[in-house]
């Protein structure tokens, strides 16, 4: 039940996450976690795999390293970048660390 209860809740951060990539003009990254929900949502444990080597460590040029900001692209307003990457930040290390609960779990 545990178990079933962190993937509902992965598949629901993912799809947020997703959205807020989407709003700022991410659509690429936004694309790539849609996939990755769709087989984390079907049970394929190889997209907990995917999820945690798309997030990456620092340095991965993965999700974790992206930052939201106008001067790169995205369409965010200045007064809204530290609220948006803050949110940017906890979605991925939720999404990281439940993916990493899941793929201990039998």
């Amino acid at each position: 039940m545990a178990q079933q209860d962190e993937r509902t809740r992965l598949v629901s951060d993912l799809e947020e996450l997703a959205e807020l990539l989407a709003s700022v003009g991410e659509d690429s990254w936004a694309l790539r976690l849609g996939t990755v929900r769709g087989r984390i949502s079907d049970g394929d444990r190889g997209g907990l795999h995917e999820l945690i080597e798309m997030i990456g460590g620092p340095g991965d040029d993965g999700l974790n390293d992206l930052v939201i900001h106008p001067l790169r692209g995205h369409v965010v307003d200045e007064e809204d970048l530290d609220e948006v990457n803050q949110r940017l930040g906890l979605l991925t290390t939720t999404c990281f660390r439940l993916a990493r609960v899941l793929l201990r779990s039998p």
